[in-house]
């Protein structure tokens, strides 16, 4: 048992977070005070922050070409072009991209699809086959087998008349 130092309540010590260079290796003031007083320190430094850092963070074609090198390899031009390729439709529904991005409420871009052992990117997918095959793990054979299993289960064609 600790008390806290700010509510003055005697707590177990598993209710104060680690600080090793303390004696018992807690913080001196319990979970529940350290949350409100960063939660107050927070709502009391929002508007001291950098705006030339948040305006960078903001910006979402900075977001984009940054994202795009760190995980594919490839600058904006090139997905570019290669969507332009495709005609700005899926590599697989040729449909084009039909979902939303929840921050921002605009149209998502097609997905890189990527060969996750080699990095090898094979084309834009909207957001429905790129989950799609990611369920099959990229698995030709499982993709067969689900072929296989739908046209097996298909109803038999009716009869005109």
């Amino acid at each position: 048992m600790k008390q806290c130092s700010k509510c003055g309540e005697q707590k177990p010590l598993d209710q104060f977070p680690r600080l090793s260079r303390n004696k018992d290796g807690r913080h001196s003031r319990c979970l529940v005070c350290r949350r409100a007083e960063n939660l107050e320190h927070y709502h009391r430094n929002k508007t001291k922050t950098n705006p030339e850092r948040n305006k960078k963070r903001r910006d979402t074609k900075y977001e984009r070409g940054y994202a795009l090198k760190r995980r594919y390899g490839i600058t904006p031009e090139q997905y570019d072009a290669l969507a332009a390729k495709q005609n700005n439709l899926c590599a697989i529904c040729e449909q084009p991209e039909r979902q939303s991005d929840p921050r921002y409420g605009t149209l998502l871009e097609l997905a890189v699809d990527h060969c996750h052992e080699t990095g090898h990117i094979r084309g834009l997918l909207c957001s429905a086959c790129n989950t799609a095959i990611g369920k099959f793990n990229d698995d030709p054979d499982t993709i067969r087998a689900a072929i296989a299993y739908l046209e097996r289960q298909k109803p038999p064609a009716e009869t005109g008349g």
